[in-house]
């Protein structure tokens, strides 16, 4: 009897042993795995919209931004960059705003979710307001061809109109007729 249970401690001890160190063996596979794979970043250049210095037009930035994962992902980072601003245009993006999420549809539709700051925190006047609307849509539209048209939300909810001037309850599609080129810039 005494050998059956040592033949049993001993069959069970063996088996969790085995077991240890095959876990541990493929742990430190895992890990020499990682540490030696560099992450995938797709550094891509995207163009963000900023107001020119006399806020009469739209103008291009390029910047180079790291773009990974899913589209919607990417579509985020993008706009956390605009939200952040440039170092030599106008922001048109008031600050504290914040995007509280995003969803694209199958038709090519963008529907973004902002903070109430957008609204709460812009300076107001149709023109400034066009200039907000459009760096939005022109550099999510310019950056991503899949996306065709986006749809701006406050707080989760439609709204009528950003600031009073420009209906936001339709989908809103690029305008590249308020985009200062490199002509018009230089003459």
């Amino acid at each position: 009897m005494k050998r059956y249970i040592f033949v049993f401690i001993f069959a069970v001890f063996t088996t969790g042993m085995v077991g240890y160190f095959a876990l541990y063996y493929k742990g430190s596979e895992n890990t020499r795995r990682v540490v030696s794979t560099p992450l995938s970043i797709d550094k891509r250049d995207v163009v963000l919209y900023f107001s020119s210095r006399d806020e009469e037009n739209l103008v291009p930035e390029i910047r180079q931004i790291n773009l990974k994962g899913t589209l919607e992902e990417q579509v985020a980072e993008v706009i956390r960059e605009l939200i952040n601003g440039s170092k030599d245009l106008i922001n048109t993006i008031p600050d504290g705003v914040k995007v509280h999420g995003l969803k694209i549809g199958r038709d090519g539709i963008l529907s973004i979710d902002f903070s109430r700051e957008l609204r709460e925190n812009h300076p107001g006047g149709s023109w400034s307001e066009m200039l907000t609307i459009y760096s939005i849509v022109d550099t999510v539209t310019g950056n991503f061809p899949d996306i065709k048209k986006v749809k701006m939300l406050i707080e989760g909810r439609e709204i009528e109109t950003l600031v009073g001037h420009i209906d936001t309850k339709r989908t809103l599609m690029e305008k590249r007729d308020i985009i200062m080129d490199d002509k018009m810039r230089k003459g």
